[in-house]
């Protein structure tokens, strides 16, 4: 019995494809917080800044392809969708700093 507690306990690896979701999701909430639309989670100060926006759009493209296969189809749409309103309110903050 006690090797099986002991089982139940270890700690396991963590998966490269677990991590890159953490990754995506941490990258995620830094690019609405660079929007400023929310506010950034170490100050909880609101702070627009495109540049970083820019920055994290394609990160977040490319950690979506590289592990779309491996998700549930759920949190494919819960990705593809966040990829897309990040990039339409970036498009929204660009346009009104144009104007």
């Amino acid at each position: 019995m006690e090797k099986e507690e002991q089982k139940e306990t270890e700690k396991q690896p963590l998966r490269v494809d677990n991590f890159l979701l953490w990754v995506f999701d941490t990258l995620a909430e830094k690019g609405w917080a660079y929007l400023g639309l929310v506010p950034h989670p170490e100050s909880q100060k609101m702070e627009e800044d495109l540049g970083q926006v820019k920055l994290v759009i394609p990160l977040l493209e490319k950690i979506f392809e590289l592990v779309k296969e491996q998700v549930p189809f759920q949190r494919r749409i819960q990705m593809e969708t966040m990829i897309t309103n990040i990039q339409l309110n970036f498009v929204k903050k660009q346009e009104a700093r144009k104007s």
